[in-house]
């Protein structure tokens, strides 16, 4: 189960930082800084010693050759000269050239292991819905011959007047606003090859609404083929969003609609630099979706006539761009489709279970912020209320460990105390200021004020570490000392008047607190 949790945290992310280039960098800066200043002047030296030896080395070649001919002195130096031209052309197609590799991609689980751990969170009582419907979906996709194809890109490129020049006849929602396709609408279509075709047409990926972008991206993977729709060269959005779709491994097709606002060479330099940067064999076509057009006639007598003029359509290079896609990848779209699907299947999984664990971890902070309120009032000898505190911590943090699947042995324990109970010693003087003033809302409390203010503090600080925690476990799957330091800082800077005022409020509504009531409040 921990291992299905770490894929699904970010499998993607992790396989690229990989292959990139700055993983190095991203290590490091993980190291204290004690240790990156060591790390830097060993690379230093080595760096020095490897130059120190080179020179050396090529001086001793130098003297050696002035005693023989001229020949092999032009012999020696040539091939040297080559071997540095062969490296340094190496390290530009790796470094600078790597892009035209596409995006990683991400490995999909298999398909009898993800209906088994859907069972088992099922029986664990998470609601499953989302993924279950997933499957179900492709099982009756899977008895369809029908080849679906993902009409995707953003609003207003044309996606709905392509679909009707290909499909005469279609009643397609258009319009002159952006972002008139709400709905997912399919539209059927055959090939000239005879090919069963269902062309989904897909709301714009940048119209602002959420769900509607997200529909759009996750029937791109629930489809065959996607024929991503674009004019002109890609902003940065539309690159982000077919890079994501590139790292499904599943057949595309790039159409730039509108083509007849350029010239012939305008559009060949336009595909070259999409090309540039696709992974090979990823066509790139010009078409024409029909529509209207305005045109500008100057008359005799100077002025300009405008009008609307019918645009004639023009696929013929995306019909062959589709089938030839058809044809190549004929025995693997199924599979292709169906793993891509897995993907989805896993990530709704993922965020099911992520849900879950937010909502667990929640309840278990705001627990031990209610233990530390009632323990800071219960504690009588001076002193007693640091000792109680730090022995919530630890069990806090160990609580949470096991709530996120991760052995206490990968936590220092010990070193995540000293730093929490070190910041939060420091911001104990904020703490009972807020607390201070949220004990002035109770007016009439009389001498419970002043241990009210001190159970409140205590039950501020225990909601700021925890949350702080929490952050931490969901970004970086474990406990990093620094980073949720960091957090407990940024929890600190937020509002904590109203965190204040619903605790003050608990401890005077639970009476006089002694030993019983911390019992009391743990069995809440």
């Amino acid at each position: 189960m921990a291992a299905f949790l770490r894929y699904n945290a970010g499998q993607v992310c992790a396989s690229a930082r990989w292959a990139s280039p700055s993983f190095l960098s991203d290590v490091s800066m993980k190291l204290p800084r004690p240790l990156r200043l060591i790390a830097f002047w060993l690379l230093v030296l080595v760096v020095l010693a490897v130059l120190v030896f080179v020179v050396n080395q090529l001086l001793t070649l130098q003297i050696a050759l002035e005693s023989r001919g001229d020949w092999q002195g032009f012999f020696w130096w040539g091939l040297i000269a080559a071997v540095v031209v062969t490296v340094l052309f190496a390290g530009w197609r790796l470094l600078l050239r790597s892009d035209r590799a596409g995006p990683t991609v991400a490995k999909a689980p298999d398909e009898e292991s993800l209906r088994l751990q859907i069972s088992d969170w099922e029986e664990r009582g998470l609601d499953v819905s989302a993924p279950r419907a997933e499957l179900a979906e492709l099982d009756r996709r899977r008895a369809s011959t029908a080849i679906r194809v993902a009409v995707f890109g953003e609003m207003s490129t044309g996606k709905s007047s392509l679909i009707r020049a290909l499909v005469p006849g279609a009643t397609v929602e258009t319009g002159v606003l952006g972002g008139t396709t709400q709905d997912l609408t399919v539209f059927h279509w055959q090939s000239p090859a005879g090919d069963q075709l269902e062309l989904v047409d897909c709301p714009g990926f940048n119209q602002g609404t959420v769900g509607d972008s997200r529909a759009a991206r996750e029937e791109a993977q629930r489809a065959h083929l996607v024929l991503f729709v674009g004019q002109g060269d890609l902003a940065r959005g539309e690159w982000h969003a077919l890079e994501l779709l590139l790292g499904l491994d599943k057949p595309m097709v790039v159409a730039l609609n509108k083509s007849d606002h350029y010239s012939d060479n305008e559009q060949k330099a336009l595909k070259a630099r999409l090309a540039d940067r696709l992974p090979r064999k990823t066509p790139v076509v010009s078409v024409i979706a029909g529509g209207q057009r305005e045109r500008v006639r100057r008359l005799a007598d100077g002025t300009e006539n405008r009008e609307l003029v019918e645009r004639p359509a023009d696929l013929r290079e995306l019909r062959r761009a589709l089938q030839a896609e058809l044809d190549r990848h004929a025995a693997n779209l199924g599979t292709q489709r169906d793993n891509a699907v897995f993907l989805l299947t896993a990530s709704k999984l993922h965020e099911a279970v992520s849900e879950q664990r937010q909502d667990a971890a929640d309840a278990l902070v705001e627990r031990y912020a209610r233990r530390a309120v009632f323990g800071a009032l219960a504690a009588v000898a001076p002193g007693s209320d640091l000792v109680i505190q730090g022995a919530l911590i630890s069990s806090l943090v160990r609580e949470l460990t096991a709530l996120y699947n991760l052995p206490v042995r990968q936590v220092n324990v010990e070193q995540m105390v000293a730093l929490l109970r070190k910041r939060g010693g420091a911001a104990v003087p904020l703490l009972f200021g807020v607390a201070g003033n949220a004990a002035k809302a109770f007016p009439g409390i009389g001498t419970l004020a002043g241990g009210l203010v001190h159970g409140v503090a205590y039950g501020l600080l225990f909601r700021a570490i925890g949350q702080a925690l929490v952050q931490t476990l969901n970004e970086q799957g474990d406990l990093q000392p620094d980073l949720a330091a960091r957090h407990f800082e940024e929890v600190l800077s937020g509002d904590l008047g109203s965190h204040a005022r619903s605790l003050a409020r608990l401890a005077l509504e639970s009476g006089p607190a002694g030993p019983a009531d911390v019992s009391r409040a743990d069995a809440r």
